[in-house]
C-alpha cells in the first residue's frame, strides 16, 4: 500500500494496525474454542468491499501488462482483452493463456481462488469469416471452451457483434411483460399501469441502448412498436388509432430519440469530467488552427494522446509526491512524513484492538487520488496523540442541535396527541420493558418474553424519542389509544362488522306469515309481485304494470281468493308496502303487516334470494328474442320446476308442503303418499337444522352482538351520494327504542 497507492503516515498506521494483534475464536452457545492468531485475510464477519480488493489484487494488472494484454476489473471479476492479427495468432494466444496461469499462480499463492468453471472466452471476428482460429484453450488442468455468446452487465455479445440476437430477446420478453399486464390492467388505475410499464417495458428497452446506435431502422423500429404497443394499451386505445397523438400525450419519445438523448448524455458527461476516465480520455472538443464558420459548432475530436499541460512542471530539482522526495542523490521520504512518524506514538497496550470506522474508511478510499494535508490535534494525553481518533463517547454529553431538530420536529408534527402518547407510553407495563430492551440492547437475553417477541425482528428500525417508541418515522401506539377513534373517523370509516343472523321460529301452518316485495322495472316496463311462504317456500309470482297501491291491492285480493287470506305478511320500505293506503286492507282483510328493518335486505331474505332467480329467468327470456307473453310463459315454467323441487331447507317440494300432495308435472310421476304428521315433523327438522347450519356459516369476525343501550349515542348509515360522501351521517342520533334487531333512533334535536 505504501509502495504501490501511496499510503503512508498515519493512514498506513491505521492499516498495519487494523491487520496486527488480531485472534478469531469460535463460539457455539455457551463454549468458546481457544483464541488463535490471525496471520492473513480479515477478521470473520467483516466484508471486504470492492475498492478494498481491487486493491488486494491490483498486482494482476502489472501481470496483464506485462504479456501485452488490456483489462478492465470490478470486484472480484476481471475481463481480459488482446488484439490478435492474422499474422500472429499463435503468439497471441499463447501470451493470453500465459497472462491467465499467472495470474492463477499469484492468486493460488495469495489464498485466492479462481473459478475455471464460470470463466468464458470469446473470438470477436468478422461475419465473413468461417472458422474461428482456435476451439479451445488450455488453463492451467481445465479446458475453456470457445463461446459463441457472452453476457456483459447484461448485454448479449455474439462472436460477430450481432446485435439482432439481443433486439429479439429484448421484444420477446417485452411482449411478454405487455401481456401480462393488459390481464391486470382494468383493476389498475393509470399511475399504477404506467409504472409496471416503465419498470418492466421501458427499463428493458433503454438499457444500453446506446449500442443500438447506428443500427438500420428496420431493427430499432422492433424496439418502437413495442413502445407504440404499451401506450396504446395504458390510454386504452385501439390498435388502428394513431401513435404520435398518444405518444405525445404521454410525453413519450420516439426510441431514436431516446438513443440519440443517451449518446448526447454520454458525450455531455464526458466533456464535463463526469463519465469514466476511459471515456473522458476518448473525447475532447475541436479547436481549429484558425478561425473558421465551424469554430463555434462544438464539435469534436478523438485524440490519440492527450497531455494535461497545466499540471506539468519543468527544471525541477526534486519531486515530492506521497511522502517521497525523488531527487538526483536518489529516493527519501519527505520532512512532513519523517514529523509524523516520529510524533506518533505507538499504543502502549495490545489490549486496545481499534479499527477504522467505516466511515473513515470510506473516507480514505475517496481521497486517494487527492493530494491534502492531514492535520490533527492532539487530545489532553501527550503520551497518545491519537487520542483513539476521538472515537470514546465524551464523559459529558453536550448541546446537539440535530437532537433538538428532530425532537422538535416530532413533537410539532403530533402536537395533538404526543402528550397523551407519551403518557400511555408511561402507563403501559410493555411499552416500558420495550422501551429498556432498546436502550440497553440487551434482546438475546429476553428472547424468550413472549411481549418482546414480536419486535424482534424489527429492534433495528426501534428508537425512543422525548417518552414515544418510534419505528423509523412511524410511532409505535401502545395498546390503549389503539381502541380510541376519533368522531371525523367513525363517521368517514366504513365499518365491516355485521350483527349475527337472529334465527327465527317456523310458523305451525302452510300459509300463515310471507314475506312479500317488488321486483322491477324492466324494460318493458312491468314489474313482478312475490309473496313466498315462511313455513313451506312455496312462491306465487304476479305481473303488474306499476307499483301504485291500487294494481297491487287488486292481485292480492286474487292471490288471497286462490290460496286464503294470510295472517303475516312481511313487507319491505319501498312502495306502495310504505303507504298508508296499505294499512286499510290489513285491517279489512284481517292481516297483519310487519315491516322489516329499513336497509337491510337479508331481513327478507327469502323473497330477495328469490327475486335473484327470477330476474335471472327474464333475462335468459329476452336473450332468446321472446315476446312479453312468452316471457310469462317462461317464469311460469320456472315457477312450476321450483314448486316441484325439493327445497334444501325442507328436503320436501314446496308444493307438496303447501297441498299436502305431490305436484304433477309433465313427466306424470306422483310420488306415494304420506301422512300429513310425519311430513311436517320432516319440515319442522330440516328447518331447524337448515337455519342453525346458516347461523354458524356466518358467524365469525364480520359478525358482532348489538350491544347499544338505550339512551345510548349512535351514527346512521346513509347511501353514497357522492365521492366526498362519508359511510356514515355526521351527525348524532339518540337510541329510544329496541325490538330485537331493529333499533328506532331519534335525531338529537328532535
Amino acid at each position: 500500500m505504501e509502495k504501490r497507492f501511496g499510503f503512508g503516515g498515519i493512514a498506513l498506521k491505521w492499516f498495519k494496525s487494523y491487520l496486527e494483534h488480531r485472534v478469531q475464536s469460535v463460539k457455539i452457545k455457551h463454549s468458546i474454542s481457544k483464541p488463535r492468531h490471525i496471520s492473513y485475510g480479515v477478521v470473520q464477519g467483516l466484508v471486504l468491499g470492492p475498492l478494498l480488493f481491487l486493491m488486494y489484487t491490483s498486482l494482476t494488472e502489472d501481470i496483464v501488462a506485462e504479456h501485452g494484454l488490456n483489462c478492465i476489473m470490478y470486484a472480484d471479476d476481471s475481463q481480459l482483452y488482446i488484439k490478435i492479427n492474422s499474422s500472429d495468432r499463435m503468439p497471441g494466444m499463447e501470451r493470453l493463456i500465459s497472462c491467465v496461469n499467472k495470474i492463477m499462480e499469484w492468486a493460488k499463492k495469495n489464498r485466492l481462488q479462481c473459478n475455471p468453471s464460470k470463466t468464458e472466452i470469446i473470438h470477436f471476428l468478422s461475419r465473413f469469416s468461417k472458422n474461428p482460429p482456435f476451439r479451445n484453450i488450455n488453463i492451467g488442468d481445465d479446458i475453456i471452451n470457445l463461446s459463441n455468446t457472452v453476457r456483459d452487465i447484461g448485454v448479449m455479445l455474439d462472436s460477430v457483434m450481432n446485435l439482432r440476437p439481443l433486439i429479439n430477446s429484448i421484444c420477446k420478453s417485452s411482449s411478454l411483460a405487455i401481456r401480462n399486464i393488459g390481464r391486470v390492467h382494468k383493476y389498475l388505475s393509470t399511475q399504477q399501469s404506467e409504472r409496471l410499464i416503465h419498470a418492466f417495458i421501458s427499463s428493458r428497452l433503454d438499457h444500453c441502448n446506446s449500442l443500438l446506435y447506428g443500427l438500420p431502422i428496420c431493427d430499432i423500429e422492433k424496439f418502437q412498436r413495442i413502445r407504440n404497443t404499451a401506450a396504446r394499451l395504458l390510454v386504452g386505445a385501439k390498435s388502428r388509432d394513431s401513435i404520435t397523438p398518444i405518444l405525445m400525450k404521454l410525453h413519450w419519445l420516439p426510441v431514436t430519440k431516446r438513443i440519440q438523448f443517451k449518446m448526447l448524455l454520454i458525450a455531455y458527461k464526458a466533456l464535463n469530467d463526469m463519465a469514466p476516465t476511459y471515456l473522458v480520455e476518448l473525447l475532447s472538443r475541436y479547436i481549429p488552427a484558425r478561425n473558421l464558420r465551424s469554430s463555434n459548432m462544438n464539435l469534436l475530436e478523438v485524440p490519440t494522446i492527450r497531455t494535461k499541460t497545466e499540471k506539468c512542471q519543468f527544471g525541477l530539482e526534486q519531486i515530492e509526491f506521497f511522502g517521497q522526495v525523488f531527487t538526483k542523490d536518489g529516493l527519501k521520504p519527505s520532512a512532513d512524513k519523517v514529523t509524523a512518524v516520529k510524533e506518533c506514538g505507538v499504543p502502549e497496550s495490545k489490549e486496545v484492538k481499534a479499527k477504522i470506522p467505516p466511515r473513515i474508511e470510506k473516507w480514505i478510499m475517496e481521497m486517494q487520488h487527492m493530494d491534502y494535508e492531514l492535520v490533527y490535534e492532539p487530545g489532553k494525553d501527550k503520551a497518545d496523540p491519537l487520542d483513539f481518533l476521538s472515537r470514546h463517547p465524551l464523559p459529558e454529553t453536550g448541546r446537539d442541535e440535530t437532537e433538538k431538530i428532530i425532537k422538535w420536529n416530532v413533537n410539532t408534527e403530533h402536537a395533538v396527541v404526543i402528550t397523551r402518547i407519551r403518557e400511555d407510553t408511561q402507563k403501559d407495563e410493555i411499552m416500558q420493558r420495550l422501551t429498556k430492551r432498546i436502550a440497553k440492547g440487551d434482546w438475546e437475553k429476553h428472547k424468550r418474553d413472549k411481549d418482546v417477541e414480536p419486535y424482534q425482528h424489527v429492534k433495528q428500525e426501534l428508537s425512543v424519542a422525548e417518552g414515544p417508541i418510534f419505528r423509523e418515522h412511524r410511532i409505535v401506539l401502545p395498546p390503549a389509544p389503539q381502541r380510541k377513534v376519533c368522531y371525523e373517523c367513525q363517521v368517514a370509516t366504513k365499518g365491516d362488522k355485521e350483527e349475527p343472523i337472529k334465527v327465527t321460529s317456523i310458523s305451525n301452518r302452510p300459509w300463515d306469515t310471507v314475506s312479500i316485495d317488488n321486483g322491477g322495472p324492466y324494460l318493458d316496463g312491468h314489474y313482478n309481485l312475490v309473496l313466498i311462504d315462511k313455513r313451506t317456500r312455496y312462491p306465487v309470482v304476479e305481473s303488474v304494470p306499476s307499483t301504485d297501491f291500487q294494481t297491487n291491492k287488486e292481485r292480492l285480493k286474487h292471490i288471497f281468493a286462490t290460496y286464503g287470506t294470510l295472517r303475516r305478511i312481511e313487507r319491505e320500505n319501498g312502495p306502495p308496502f310504505n303507504s298508508k293506503e296499505f294499512n286499510e286492507p290489513a285491517k279489512q282483510e284481517g292481516f297483519q303487516p310487519h315491516r322489516v328493518t329499513p336497509l337491510h335486505p337479508r331481513a327478507n331474505g327469502e323473497v330477495e334470494r328469490f327475486m335473484q332467480t327470477l330476474s335471472k329467468t327474464e333475462q335468459i327470456a329476452n336473450l332468446q328474442g321472446k315476446n312479453r307473453l312468452e316471457r310469462r310463459d317462461t317464469v311460469q315454467d320456472m315457477l312450476i320446476a321450483y314448486r316441484s323441487t325439493p327445497h334444501p331447507a325442507m328436503g320436501v317440494a314446496p308444493y307438496e308442503a303447501l297441498k299436502g300432495t305431490t305436484m304433477r308435472t309433465k313427466l306424470d310421476y306422483i310420488g306415494p303418499k304420506q301422512r300429513r304428521n310425519e311430513r311436517d315433523d320432516i319440515i319442522n327438522r330440516r328447518d331447524a337444522e337448515y337455519k342453525q347450519n346458516m347461523k354458524q356459516q356466518r358467524e365469525g369476525r364480520k359478525t358482532r352482538e348489538n350491544n347499544l343501550p338505550l339512551g345510548g349515542y349512535v351514527l346512521i348509515k346513509q347511501p353514497g351520494k357522492n365521492r366526498w360522501s362519508t359511510p356514515y351521517e355526521p351527525v348524532f342520533y339518540i337510541v329510544y327504542n329496541i325490538c330485537g334487531s331493529q333499533i328506532k333512533a331519534r335525531h338529537v334535536t328532535d
